[in-house]
């Protein structure tokens, strides 16, 4: 395995589980974008090598699945928090 692979690889996996792993919303959507960024590097890289990874390539499709449904829960409670009265935002936080 070469080290850009790993590299590769590591940057969406790290990125990943960061976004996965994020409570705030505004911080999620920031790390959903960079994760989607690094993911389609990541299958452009693939594609380059000819590689017939296909336990990677389905982690890949996984992963982007799933960061989709975030961005919209994200995106969800980012707006609903937006509708609330001020009285409301203050005991939130």
């Amino acid at each position: 395995m070469s080290g850009e692979k790993l590299e590769c690889e590591s940057k969406w996996a790290l990125l990943y589980k960061a976004a996965v792993s994020e409570a705030d919303d505004r911080r999620r959507l920031h790390l959903i974008a960079r994760t989607k960024g690094a993911i389609f590097k990541r299958e452009q890289a693939l594609l380059r090598a000819g590689s017939e990874d296909i336990q990677e390539r389905h982690a890949l499709q996984d992963a982007a699945y799933i960061l989709a449904a975030l961005r919209k829960a994200a995106e969800f409670n980012l707006e609903g928090e937006d509708q609330l009265p001020a009285s409301s935002k203050a005991a939130r936080e």
